[in-house]
């Protein structure tokens, strides 16, 4: 049979082991969750940047698309009715 010191001695073996086995895990976790961070930054710079980017400038590209396509469509009414208003000036007066 175990002594008293020796049942405290094993449960003071146990005690480190579980420990040191806590402390290994942590430091593991530690070492995967800086690889997640580093992963999870890798795909944002790679993959969801560049997707952003490129969205904001085909937002930006139809903007000024839109703005030119509306210069455009002003700027041949209003040639439209200048060449109205010099064919009214034209017209002989009765």
């Amino acid at each position: 049979m175990l002594s008293k010191d020796d049942l405290l001695a094993i449960r003071n073996l146990v005690k480190d082991e579980v420990r040191s086995s806590e402390n290994r895990l942590v430091k593991k976790m530690e070492l995967s969750q800086n690889e997640v961070i580093k992963e999870v930054g890798n795909f944002i710079h790679d993959t969801v940047l560049p997707q952003l980017e490129e969205k904001a400038d085909k937002s930006d590209i139809e903007r000024i698309e839109r703005k030119l396509d509306t210069y455009a469509a002003e700027t041949s009414r209003n040639a439209t009715d200048i060449q109205e208003i010099k064919m009214f000036v034209r017209m002989p007066q009765i």
